[in-house]
């Protein structure tokens, strides 16, 4: 990290900076501005539906990928 910051965390100049480039020209980096698209209704959800519906995805995909194996079986079985 030392060598992508012009500042150390005191104030004083970094010795170690690099300076950013890219197809040698010089890119300035500035800090982002303020989010002004949070979705603040998507806070609300709590951390146990977060985990529901991501286990519902996971066997979701699970169930769809054994389903194709065993019909790629069976076209193997079938055919020969």
């Amino acid at each position: 990290m030392k060598y992508f910051c012009k500042l150390n965390e005191d104030g004083t100049d970094n010795l170690d900076y690099k300076g950013f480039s890219s197809s040698g020209l010089a890119l300035k980096v500035t800090d982002a501005p303020e989010p002004s698209n949070i979705i603040w209704e998507n806070l609300e959800v709590s951390s146990f539906y977060q985990k529901a519906n991501f286990s519902v995805v996971v066997l979701i995909i699970t169930v769809a990928l054994v389903a194709v194996f065993f019909l790629f079986l069976w076209l193997k079985v079938k055919s020969g």
